[in-house]
């Protein structure tokens, strides 16, 4: 601004200070500075305040806690601890973080609605996507309807949470459609046994005294375990451990049963039943196996068809083995046989045959189609020298040509995963590549909403029965997602405040 302006300004809105000296103009120039300061360190302890609030509430609905335990024990533990090792000097600024009740509430909300556009964002980008649903009845008997969606970005493909609403009206299949593999259905005599089993844990466990009792008898005889395990029909799969333990602990059990339940006591030295009971062990060991082997994230549909038919082979190799008087794939009850130095009777042999020949009708039942699997073998072995790829459009197969005589990309699908060897191709061979993720995004197992309904469970208990279903997806979606909220952005749009 020109001399003359400025004189004239301070003249007409300040004639109080225009005789003042160089000195004091000077020095009123270095308080503004000093107040511009203050403002400006300010706001930006209060930013850091708002970004540590968000910090700790994310913390918070990952662990699947209680919205108070901000306030109520993380801040006043960070308290204490930093008053013993810096002393007083940035407790003060720690009790200024915002952690209360409401704003956590806030926080996680804030962050869950995030995550959710982000999500949105990576599956509009994603040329083919797939979803899967189930629903279960929470804490207040409220029917969650939730959906998961699966889907391709930066070449991998991804599973996530897409919602989770309330069913309000009914769960009939034309409001959701599911099913289920499983072997419950073990036969008559069979589940006898399995009863006996879950009579005899029940004594045990369900009355504290007896439990007491058994664990010290245990104890004595030099057990390796002094506990039995509970069975729980929701979680069927339980029973191979149940079983297995009843079997190790036969002896200690039988001796603690004998004035008890004598009857229960009995089956204990009934070789027929010990026979049977050995063999549900190792047969619902083996199914456990397979269970294990078909869960976890990062699978596909051939990975986990290939699994079941390798099942299906063993089950067949196995009947084949025993008609033929072989039990050692049978641990337990090759042991038991062992031990007591006894031959199988023809009655426990054709209960054995009868059930392992029904998972064999089950298997070809639920999956009569094991066998298709070799249709898509130009997608999981596509530079095999033996593969046969007749059946497929020819489009598709000039481009499967191409991928095989081309020896840098050989070498690279041994080097990277399937899912993105395939998706690597969408530009180069956009018809192939379509054809084989088609195949490999759908879902191939329930890992995902099994998890994501246990984690249900934790967060919406009975501490927490009021949730509000925006916060319980909000809370649900962070304990699942792979996708982490930018903080930062969150912070810019919202007006940071400490607490009072």
């Amino acid at each position: 601004m020109r001399p003359g302006k400025l004189s004239r300004h301070l003249t007409t809105m300040h004639p109080e200070h225009q005789n003042k000296t160089t000195d004091f103009f000077e020095r009123k120039a270095s308080e503004q500075s000093r107040k511009v300061v203050f403002f400006d360190k300010h706001t930006h302890l209060n930013n850091t305040l708002l970004k540590a609030s968000f910090e700790m509430a994310l913390l918070i609905a990952k662990a699947k806690k209680s919205f108070t335990i901000g306030e109520n024990l993380v801040l006043p533990a960070a308290i204490k601890i930093c008053e013993v090792i810096h002393g007083d000097k940035i407790v003060d600024t720690l009790r200024s973080i915002p952690v209360s009740n409401d704003t956590i509430k806030r926080r996680i909300d804030c962050m869950g609605d995030h995550i959710k556009s982000q999500l949105l964002i990576q599956i509009k980008n994603s040329d083919t996507f797939a979803i899967q649903l189930d629903e279960s009845t929470d804490l207040t008997n409220n029917a969650q309807l939730m959906v998961f969606v699966r889907y391709q970005c930066n070449l991998q493909i991804h599973e996530d949470l897409l919602f989770c609403e309330t069913l309000s009206e009914t769960t009939k299949g034309i409001d959701i459609f599911k099913k289920h593999l499983n072997f419950r259905k073990i036969g008559c005599e069979l589940n006898l046994i399995m009863n006996d089993v879950v009579s005899m844990v029940n004594i045990v466990k369900t009355r504290a005294l007896n439990t007491r009792l058994f664990k010290i008898l245990c104890e004595d005889m030099g057990s390796n375990h002094n506990t039995l395990l509970f069975h729980t029909d929701v979680r069927w799969l339980s029973r191979g451990k149940v079983l297995k333990r009843v079997i190790e602990l036969s002896d200690e059990l039988r001796i603690f049963l004998r004035e008890i339940k004598p009857d229960l006591s009995a089956l204990l030295s009934n070789e027929k039943w010990m026979c049977l009971a050995s063999y549900l062990a190792d047969v619902f060991d083996k199914v456990n196996e397979l269970n294990v082997s078909l869960r976890g994230q990062s699978t596909n549909i051939l990975v986990l068809t290939s699994k079941l038919q390798a099942f299906n082979k063993k089950l067949s190799s196995w009947l084949n083995a025993f008609n033929n008087g072989d039990t050692s794939m049978f641990t337990s009850l090759h042991d038991f046989l062992t031990v007591n130095e006894l031959l199988l009777t023809t009655s426990v042999a054709s209960v054995i045959t009868e059930h392992m020949s029904s998972m064999l009708q089950f298997l070809s039942k639920y999956f009569p189609n094991l066998n298709i699997n070799n249709e898509y073998n130009w997608i999981k072995t596509p530079f095999s020298t033996s593969l046969k790829y007749d059946h497929i459009p020819w489009a598709i197969k000039e481009q499967l040509i191409e991928i095989r005589e081309d020896s840098t990309l050989e070498s690279e699908f041994h080097e990277k995963e399937l899912s993105e060897f395939w998706l690597r191709r969408q530009q180069e061979y956009p018809l192939i590549s379509k054809a084989a993720l088609l195949i490999l995004i759908p879902f191939a197992s329930t890992y995902l909403r099994e998890t994501a309904f246990s984690q249900l469970q934790i967060i919406k208990n009975q501490h927490r029965s009021c949730l509000t279903q925006h916060s319980l997806e909000a809370n649900l979606r962070i304990a699942v997602s792979n996708i982490t909220p930018d903080i930062n952005v969150l912070c810019k749009n919202i007006q940071a405040h400490p607490s009072h």
